[in-house]
């Protein structure tokens, strides 16, 4: 995706705006919930996990570090109903749900991030003057090993 990224900014002169694949998952709720537990699921017992808060002007805003982890330690603020949304809810139903405390309202396993919401989360960062210019532009990698010797 960076590649494809940079090769259109590079090609217009334009900056860009980096936004979390968890981001813009957690973004296609922002109508029905105010806080949404994200993960997707990383293989190897893990999964890509993030928690949101709706802000006052409408985005999801991340609450904790995104992280890679097994589904059992995924950091957890047990304040309010959570809604939960990615493919790490069908792999790991069982465990993620158990970890808050019935302050779960339910989860959609089935969703993925879409350009929609990108643009949303990405539109405010841009007009305030703080993309980045393209050349900066690198993927983030949540997890930097995927075998230990």
């Amino acid at each position: 995706a960076i590649g494809v990224i940079q090769g259109l900014a590079f090609a217009h002169d334009i900056p860009v705006v980096p936004v979390s694949s968890l981001a813009a998952l957690a973004q296609q709720f922002v109508n029905e919930h105010e806080q949404i537990a994200t993960a997707f699921d990383a293989r190897i017992q893990e999964v890509y996990w993030g928690l949101y808060k709706k802000d006052d002007n409408g985005l999801m805003r991340l609450m904790t570090k995104e992280q890679v982890c097994s589904p059992e330690n995924a950091t957890i603020i047990n304040e309010g109903k959570w809604f939960g949304a990615g493919s790490g809810w069908k792999t790991y139903p069982e465990q993620l749900n158990a970890n808050f405390n019935d302050n779960l309202s339910g989860f959609n396993d089935s969703v993925f991030p879409c350009a929609k919401e990108v643009i949303e989360l990405a539109r405010p960062i841009y007009a305030a003057g703080n993309a980045i210019p393209v050349e900066q532009a690198m993927p983030v990698y949540l997890r930097d090993k995927v075998v230990d010797k």
